[in-house]
């Protein structure tokens, strides 16, 4: 009989202390039944939504005044909230 290695997930460290980023972001961008229950250090925005890139572009620039590239959906999800964060002070002038 196999014994069976348990699952290991990436560490979250960085999405814990963005947690509030990431809510935020979940309820303004992603579909009410897109939430994700667990997204790692590792994840990219291709990993926390299905939506059609065009669709995230528009809701992305709409919300956080963010101008979407092909770098923002590769790059990890963490590093994406920071700059969202950063886009949408700078538009407020904060």
């Amino acid at each position: 009989m196999k014994t069976r290695k348990p699952l290991e997930f990436s560490g979250s460290e960085e999405m814990e202390q963005r947690r509030s980023l990431a809510l935020e972001f979940y309820e303004a961008i992603l579909a009410p039944d897109e939430e994700p229950g667990f997204v790692s250090d590792e994840a990219t925005l291709r990993d926390v939504s299905l939506a059609p890139d065009a669709d995230l572009v528009r809701k992305v620039e709409d919300h956080y005044g963010h101008k979407m590239s092909m770098w923002d959906f590769q790059r990890s999800f963490w590093s994406l909230l920071d700059d969202l964060q950063r886009s949408r002070q700078n538009r407020l002038g904060l």
